[in-house]
């Protein structure tokens, strides 16, 4: 939690920005522009069911057009965000660190 509050402040000086915190986790963007910074899902919420409500509680918020950025190394909450219809735009590397861009745009998703 203590890295989450971090972003907060790091984030809330420069951004309009909401934390929710949802009954199985949380998630915290940036109003302007569209950019889920920072989720998380507790492991005993992990389930199908559950993974498809709280994507459905991000997209509810942000709306059918955001982007996303984090680490490359968590290839684990990248390779979710591909499942759940996130498309990778381009990997950058900023001060040394490797970042993976994400796009969501619920326009161009496939039933």
């Amino acid at each position: 939690m203590d890295n989450i509050y971090g972003k907060l402040l790091e984030y809330e000086p420069l951004f309009e920005c909401e934390f929710i915190a949802t009954g199985s986790g949380y998630f915290f963007y940036t109003l302007e522009p569209r950019l889920l910074v920072s989720f998380g899902i507790n492991m005993e919420d992990r389930t199908p069911e559950k993974l498809k409500e709280f994507w459905e509680e991000i997209t509810n918020q942000l709306g059918g057009e955001f982007d996303c950025l984090l680490w490359s190394v968590n290839t684990r909450a990248i390779k979710w965000l591909e499942k759940v219809g996130m498309t990778v735009e381009q990997e950058i590397e900023y001060e040394g660190t490797k970042l993976t861009y994400l796009n969501y745009n619920i326009c161009q998703q496939e039933d």
